[in-house]
Order: structure tokens, then C-alpha cells, then sequence
């Protein structure tokens, strides 16, 4: 529901560990509605919550600077040092502002939800999906599965990953667009190491698709990546008319970067179905389809890339009937900067 707000919060729901005892808090929130809240709709914080049937959606970002408005947001308690727990199942999570559902240095668990429309805040950057970070005071990992969902319409990233661990399967993450800020990014998945904790990120997705994209399908920033089963379709370049490829890889010599993609289809990338800027990747048994190039390999940093494949990969246009063919054509790595993170 709407509710006066002070200068600083106006969340709708809010769950933490008793300062006073010390004890976990459980939330239990069943067909409900969550709506035109500040700062955020559902705050969890080293306690559990199970959120079913459930709509949030609207928040707004807080009076006093016009920043946050997130959807759902799951953290560790540092002082209790206790992590926090979001079961999140069946629900509407949509048009809330920079980040529909953020977990650091916590675990979730989506099933069957609807992430969407995600605007970015005031000042023009984020309104990412998910965002699943280790945690900036304790450096905690976070862990996100993420199953038989929608992740769709929403800025810059449709799901991020960095410094944690994410396993997304049986999801389809399109229409990713580009950031209101500076009309980059638009990328379908992110999966990125955190330079402050050193800490890499691993991401799992099978049996997902992938599709309408910006920049990349999928990139993955000196982390690892298992790609099973999956479509990576019509990924587009940026508005500056750069990438526009549907797995993107990047490493260097002292954060490798790595890739295994199997049984999978890329079709239609405005570039190259797999670019491999210093990282090692391994095909097999996988269609690329329709792209103004198979492979693209660059050193970067002074590491060297690397294709290994298993067999069974074919490329080509109208059909992928041949094998793929490797190009160097001295283009440019992308901008490993870390995506930011939005600040209380």
C-alpha cells in the first residue's frame, strides 16, 4: 500500500535480525500486494523470507535523493553476522526502479516469477533485473537460483553476477535494454569478478533462452560460465554500434576467464556467435547460426585465448552445415569495469 514516508526510508515491508536477542526473523508473505513504496518494497536482512503470489511492484525511488526504489532486497547482517535466505516463488516483481531483486553476501531461490520492467533511477543509470553480489562489508558470497522464470524489458543488465555464484535454468532473460545513462550495456547476463574482494563469479544456465539483447547474450568477466542446452538469439549491438555478440568472454593472465558451452544454439548476433578476448572456451555440439562471423579470438592483457573443440559444433547461414571458422580481427576487449552497485 502507499505510505507517508520520512526523509529517508518508506519500505514497505521490512524483516532483520532482534537487535535485542539477536534472533533470526521469519517472514511468510502469500497473495499479497506490495505497491509505490520508498527505497524498497520488501527489505530482508539476516533473517529468511518466503514471498508466494505475491506483486511488488512500483517502488519509488526515496525522497531525500532521489536514489534506490528497489523491488526485493535480500543482505547480510554484518553486525549478527548472519546471512539472510529469499524463497521467492509464483510472483510479480515489475516497474520497480535500479534493481527489481537484489541479493548480496545472502541465498535465493526464484521460481516461476516474473522479473520485469525494471526503470533506472533518477540520475539514469541501472534498473538491472537480478543483481546477485558478494557483500561489500563482509565479503560474502551470494548464491542465486533462478528457475523457470521471466526476466524481461528491464535496463542494463537483465541479470548480473559478481563476485557469487548463480545457476539459472529453465529461464528465458529478453528485451535486456540499453542503459538510460549512456545508452551502453543492454546485456541478457552478466557474470563478473569483484576487483575489491577478489573474488570471481561462476554462473550454471542450461536449458534457457536467451534473446534480444544488447552488447551480449551472455559476458563474462574473468569468471567461469557453463552454458548447457540453451538459445542465445538476435543479440544487438550497442547504440554506438559496437559488439553485438552472443557469448562474450573475457580474461587476464592474473583473473583467467573461462567457458564450456555444449548442446547449445546462437543465432542471429549482430557480430560473432562466441567472442574470446584472453580467455579459454570450449565448444561442442553446438549451431551457430547466422552471425557476421563464428569466432572471434583477440589476446588481451597478455594472456592468449584459446578454443578448444569437442566436436559437433557447425556454423554457417541460412543453415549451419560447416565448421567454424576462427577470426582475429584486432578488435577491441570490452570495458572490464564492474558494473556499479547502488549505495544506501
Amino acid at each position: 500500500a502507499e505510505e507517508l514516508v520520512d526523509e529517508l526510508l518508506g519500505r514497505g515491508i521490512q524483516v532483520q535480525v532482534d537487535r535485542d536477542t539477536g534472533k533470526r526473523v521469519t517472514l511468510v508473505l502469500r497473495g499479497s500486494l506490495v505497491e509505490q513504496n520508498h527505497d524498497t518494497g520488501v527489505f530482508v536482512s539476516g533473517s529468511d523470507a518466503t514471498i508466494e503470489g505475491t506483486v511488488v511492484r512500483g517502488t519509488l525511488p526515496r525522497p531525500s535523493d532521489q536514489l534506490l526504489g528497489l523491488g526485493i532486497q535480500v543482505q547480510d547482517d554484518p553486525d549478527a553476522g548472519e546471512r539472510a535466505t529469499l524463497t521467492l516463488r509464483g510472483s510479480i516483481v515489475e516497474q520497480n526502479h535500479d534493481i527489481g531483486v537484489f541479493v548480496y553476501g545472502s541465498d535465493a531461490t526464484i521460481e516461476g516469477c516474473r522479473i520485469a520492467n525494471t526503470v533506472p533511477n533518477m540520475l539514469g543509470p541501472f534498473g538491472h533485473g537480478i543483481q546477485a553480489s558478494d557483500s561489500p562489508t563482509t565479503g560474502e558470497r551470494a548464491t542465486l537460483t533462478l528457475r523457470g522464470s521471466l526476466v524481461e524489458h528491464n535496463h542494463a543488465l537483465g541479470v548480473l553476477v559478481t563476485g557469487s555464484d548463480a545457476t539459472v535454468e529453465g529461464t528465458v532473460v529478453r528485451d535486456s535494454l540499453p542503459q538510460a545513462s549512456d545508452q551502453l550495456l543492454g546485456r541478457g547476463i552478466d557474470v563478473q569478478y569483484d576487483p575489491d574482494a577478489g573474488e570471481r563469479a561462476t554462473l550454471v544456465l542450461r536449458g534457457s533462452l536467451v534473446e534480444q539483447s544488447h552488447e551480449a547474450g551472455v559476458f563474462v568477466v574473468d569468471s567461469d560460465a557453463t552454458i548447457d542446452g540453451c538459445r542465445i538469439v538476435h543479440t544487438l549491438p550497442n547504440h554506438f554500434g559496437r559488439f553485438g555478440d552472443g557469448l562474450v568472454v573475457a580474461g587476464l593472465p592474473a583473473q583467467p576467464a573461462s567457458a564450456r558451452v555444449v548442446a547449445t544454439r546462437i543465432e542471429q548476433s549482430a557480430r560473432a556467435a562466441l567472442s574470446n578476448f584472453g580467455a579459454s572456451m570450449t565448444h561442442g555440439s553446438t549451431l551457430m547460426q547466422c552471425q557476421s562471423f563464428d569466432l572471434e579470438g583477440e589476446p588481451n592483457g597478455g594472456s592468449n585465448f584459446s578454443f578448444d573443440h569437442l566436436g559437433g559444433s557447425l556454423c554457417g547461414c541460412p543453415v549451419a552445415d560447416r565448421e567454424c571458422a576462427v577470426l582475429s580481427a584486432g578488435l577491441d576487449p570490452p570495458d572490464l569495469a564492474e558494473p556499479s552497485t547502488p549505495t544506501r
